[in-house]
């Protein structure tokens, strides 16, 4: 596991940078690339229900900085296979730093305002209504 030297060390030195993740897919009907299957199907359910988002936008914590995956007016979304420390810590500070963002995480369980299991992801598209 690293340390939270090592991991603050590391993310200085990346910011500004883009994300390191997975070979990025390209989809034709997207103008990003996405970095997983599950980011394809909420980009696609997102641009056939015609709702403008931003797609990796870069917020600077206090451990680091943080791509949220689509962040549609002050709506972040998070799409998240499965949690990690570093992940879950970085949910916890995004949602202090940024009180004014509703954090709603698609996927596996971690802190957030509003969790949305994968099998009831359309659920994504009733909470961007509702805010």
């Amino acid at each position: 596991m690293q340390t939270e030297e090592y991991s603050q060390a590391l993310s200085e030195s990346l910011k500004g940078r883009e994300p390191t993740y997975p070979t990025p897919r390209n989809v034709v009907e997207l103008s990003h690339i996405v970095r997983s299957s599950w980011e394809e199907k909420i980009a696609m359910m997102l641009v056939e229900n015609e709702i403008p988002y931003i797609y990796e936008k870069e917020f600077q914590l206090s451990v680091g900085s943080y791509y949220v995956d689509f962040v549609i007016d002050t709506i972040g979304v998070e799409i998240k296979g499965f949690s990690t420390e570093r992940s879950i810590k970085k949910a916890k500070s995004f949602m202090e730093e940024f009180p004014t963002y509703t954090y709603v995480v698609v996927g596996d369980e971690m802190p957030c305002n509003i969790h949305i299991p994968w099998d009831k992801r359309s659920e994504l598209l009733e909470v961007l209504n509702d805010e």
